[in-house]
């Protein structure tokens, strides 16, 4: 329903700056509680959401999705949906996102990849630590061409 009515209002091809983190139970109170309250509503935008689920870190089978290591952790999602297809308004809220995500990882939070903010190569190492270097073979074994997610810049 919500694309429907981005689609219908011109929004849809808008930036869409969206944040995607986990959160530990020993955390999240803390880390919502703050962001929240330095979260100006112009930047999630009008149809924006914040979005705070609950996860069983053992129930998750992905092996490379970096979750914290509480047996409990949480989503913390911004979904901002700006008002503007303005460039520099999107640029600020990809910082913002960088901003915010330093601070979640700051309390061992970790970040679903398809975030929109830039990550360097040692952003990537660090955020996949022990586990980089079996990606790293994964990506030389199955993708020898780079082909596969040239943008991101993780090798």
């Amino acid at each position: 329903m919500l694309e429907r009515l981005l689609r219908s209002n011109g929004q849809w091809w808008f930036p869409h700056p969206w944040l995607t983190t986990f959160v530990g139970d020993a955390s999240v109170e803390s880390v919502v509680d703050s962001e929240l309250a330095d979260l100006p509503p112009a930047d999630l935008g009008p149809l924006g959401q914040v979005v705070v689920s609950p996860i069983l870190r053992e129930s998750v089978r992905s092996p490379l999705l970096r979750l914290p290591a509480d047996p409990v952790c949480y989503t913390f999602n911004l979904f901002r949906l700006p008002a503007t297809d303005e460039a520099g308004e999107a640029r600020r809220l990809v910082m913002a996102n960088r901003a915010v995500y330093e601070r979640v990882r700051d309390v061992a939070g970790t970040l679903y990849p398809v975030s929109a903010f830039p990550m360097s190569r040692d952003d990537w190492r660090r955020h996949f630590g022990a586990a980089f270097d079996r990606l790293s073979e994964a990506k030389h074994d199955h993708d020898p061409g780079d082909v596969l997610t040239p943008g991101y810049e993780v090798f």
